[in-house]
């Protein structure tokens, strides 16, 4: 019987595949209390958090939750530090990977949008060092790409024996049909909420056995709190919006989102 009700629990439970709860913006030390409490209050239980850099993916150990929450670090260098990063970095994150409760390897990529294309050669180099550092850990990949769909899908197709999700998705819609005939994961966050976004169009029900849902906190905050700092309890909103978009009751969809999350990290649900 305490099997059985521990499933159903976590069937019940929200999921931020993706958020940046180390950044100082959260004093998370100061706030831990109000953020456990809240958290709780919106059923949202499961929660990965990203690093960007060698010290946000250190950091992020620090951040620590009572044992009713299941809490997942992913370690990586952003392609924003393609040209600022060191090569003793990368023999940190790979011994991160190697620690309790370190999951995987993101966030890492190709982004154009705001870097010039002379730096995409910088960018690619980062991108398949740390491809290598995963395959070499048998660790999953999440994907930071903005305007670099195409690149990445191309590097990546080099590394069918690894896992990967795009983080944030806002290609196109042949790029996302080319996500999913790859089984590749992505995630959908605050922006399907936004007015003016193409996620309403080229979405629908097939998608739902790739589908994450995450909040990319402090960022892309969801309507209706657009315009203030975004934060994990948010995701509810993500899933509510993700939920009416398809025509799916939203207990089902935290049960599908759950066992793409596992499935995505590895873990037996």
């Amino acid at each position: 019987m305490k099997k059985a009700r521990q499933v159903t629990q976590l069937a019940e439970t929200f999921i931020d595949s993706h958020l940046h709860f180390q950044m100082e913006e959260f004093e998370f030390e100061k706030k831990r209390d109000l953020y456990i409490s809240t958290l709780r209050e919106h059923n949202v239980k499961i929660l990965n958090i990203v690093g960007y850099d060698l010290e946000s993916s250190k950091k992020s150990f620090s951040i620590k939750f009572p044992d009713d929450f299941e809490i997942y670090h992913f370690v990586g260098i952003h392609p924003h530090y393609a040209l600022k990063y060191k090569e003793e970095d990368l023999l940190e994150i790979e011994k991160l990977l190697g620690k309790k409760g370190c999951t995987g390897l993101g966030e890492i990529g190709i982004d154009l949008f705001w870097h010039k294309s002379d730096e995409v050669e910088n960018q690619k180099e980062l991108f398949i060092k740390q491809l290598e550092i995963a395959r070499r850990k048998k660790k999953p990949v999440m994907l930071h790409v903005r305007n670099g769909y195409d690149e990445v899908l191309e590097i990546i197709d080099g590394y069918r024996d690894l896992v990967f999700e795009f983080h944030s998705f806002s290609g196109t819609r042949g790029q996302l049909e080319t996500i999913f005939s790859k089984k590749y994961f992505f995630g959908i966050n605050g922006i399907l909420t936004f007015k003016n976004n193409d996620l309403k169009e080229i979405l629908n029900k097939k998608h739902l056995e790739r589908i994450l849902v995450e909040t990319d906190s402090p960022y892309l905050t969801p309507v209706p709190f657009r315009g203030k700092r975004n934060s994990p309890e948010n995701v509810v909103y993500i899933y509510k919006k993700l939920s009416e978009l398809l025509g799916i009751d939203i207990e089902d969809l935290k049960r599908i989102v759950k066992e793409n999350f596992y499935e995505f990290i590895g873990k037996k649900s």
